[in-house]
């Protein structure tokens, strides 16, 4: 972080290679540390040294908004287009046990003696957050209804999952998001059904 503009906001500097430091962009970005980061808005360095004051406040104005936009609302904007989720990749090489044992689970599920959830468990303990990538966001709603269409509790929704009661509750709500392997295992009952992962 570069700076903090105060009300949620901060600037990042982001460079452009052989162009030195003038030749770089600032970005402004709605932040809260461990929750969410929304980019708002970017310039280039060499056309303008800082955003206006009354820009700054129409900027701290929009930040607000998004950094207290509940869950259901984030997953409507990224399903309308409004915004994009982007998600770190980290890039580091694969080892030949890795590789190995990717192929075998493959193998195996592929003729059925692995199921969709552990197999799914099983790329994402060798692989982590980068095999979710093609997982689709999913709003509160949508999971209420799955929970409601297998005629199960929170509780016992949330067993099923490996998930605690109150985590169900509050992505029912949409005070959280899912993410990683419990969203995985959400598009699974949304594409195959509840049964496909008992």
């Amino acid at each position: 972080m570069d700076a903090d503009l105060g009300g949620g906001l901060i600037k990042q500097r982001v460079a452009r290679p052989g162009k030195g430091r003038s030749g770089g962009y600032r970005t402004i970005i709605a932040f809260r540390a461990g929750e969410r980061a929304v980019f708002l808005v970017g310039f280039a360095k060499n056309e303008r040294e800082n955003i206006a004051d009354h820009e700054l406040l129409v900027a701290r104005r929009l930040g607000a908004k998004w950094l207290a936009a509940d869950a259901g609302k984030i997953s409507k904007a990224v399903e309308d287009g409004e915004i994009k989720e982007v998600s770190e990749m980290k890039t580091k090489k694969r080892s030949k046990m890795t590789e190995a044992l990717l192929e075998t689970a493959e193998g195996m599920h592929r003729i059925s003696i692995l199921g969709d959830v552990e197999y799914r468990q099983i790329t994402v303990r060798l692989l982590g957050e980068e095999s979710l990538q093609g997982a689709q966001s999913i709003t509160a709603k949508e999971i209420r209804n799955l929970r409601e269409k297998a005629n199960l509790s929170q509780a016992a929704f949330a067993r099923y999952l490996n998930l605690t009661p109150g985590y169900i509750s509050q992505l029912e709500r949409g005070t959280k998001i899912p993410k990683g392997p419990a969203l995985a295992l959400l598009n699974v009952i949304r594409r195959k059904g509840f049964q496909a992962i008992l």
